[in-house]
């Protein structure tokens, strides 16, 4: 919003953290409720989930890396099917 890049880059960084917190904060709190915390084997499927070779975190990546490019801009990434689907729910 300021167009200053470590503002930007920091706020990405700060948000990364947070999110990421909150959504293993929030698994945690989901898998102790289903006694399935302790398992290793569950800890074992969330990392295939979020770091395997199609995983959440690995597809990730490199759009998340892009953002410290000093002349990212999100215009410059074709978002035409994220439009369509806008104005669909829009009808």
């Amino acid at each position: 919003v300021s167009g200053d890049y470590e503002i930007r880059v920091l706020a990405h960084v700060v948000a990364t953290v947070l999110l990421a917190a909150f959504h293993t904060a929030n698994l945690y709190s989901m898998l102790r409720t289903d006694g399935l915390h302790r398992k290793p084997s569950t800890w074992l499927g969330v990392a295939r989930v979020l770091f395997a070779k199609k995983g959440y975190v690995t597809r990730l990546a490199p759009a998340w890396a892009e953002f410290f490019r000093r002349d990212f801009h999100p215009s410059q990434h074709d978002d035409r099917e994220l439009r369509i689907v806008d104005r669909t729910i829009a009808d």
